[in-house]
């Protein structure tokens, strides 16, 4: 919805200098926001679920729903089963941003600048205003991030290399 993305461009502090990340349920899914050739379509299928972000060219009809001229847009598919039962209880992606103080893109691709930029307890979001869920599965987790994997051209370009190994 429009309002749910003027939300997040709201908490991020304006996303125009972010790229627009979508977390979805499984690779149909993807294909309906992406363009995806039959070789992107391979390796995302062999490692998805997990710690992944995949940058895509995102369809006309996407660039026109978050009113943003970038043609591109990161994918997540998650292993968590939290946001996968969301997911496919609504059976569509969701808009998402990553929980992290205000960073450029340009902080963001620099793996230890933006891992220490990330929150690191859920209750670290309960003073930010215009949330509203937080969703806290009582987990320990560390602070890691996903691996950025560039797939708007024909070859794969690793942007950031993070948890996910290929």
């Amino acid at each position: 919805s429009k309002v749910g993305i003027d939300k997040l461009r709201k908490l991020k502090g304006g996303l125009k200098d972010f790229t627009m990340s979508v977390l979805c349920g499984n690779i149909k899914q993807i294909e309906e926001i992406a363009k995806l050739s039959n070789i992107h379509f391979k390796l995302i299928k062999r490692l998805i679920p997990g710690p992944y972000v995949f940058l895509l060219p995102a369809k006309k009809h996407i660039e026109k729903q978050i009113n943003m001229k970038r043609v591109e847009i990161g994918i997540r598919i998650s292993s968590h089963p939290i946001p996968q039962a969301i997911l496919s209880v609504h059976d569509t992606p969701l808009f998402v941003i990553t929980a992290s103080r205000q960073m450029t893109n340009k902080d963001w691709w620099n793996e230890s600048f933006a891992t220490e930029n990330l929150f690191e307890y859920g209750w670290e979001l309960e003073d930010i205003s215009g949330l509203d869920m937080i969703i806290d599965t009582g987990e320990s987790l560390h602070r890691e991030l996903s691996t950025v994997i560039d797939l708007r051209e024909d070859e794969i370009t690793i942007l950031r290399q993070g948890a996910g190994t290929l």
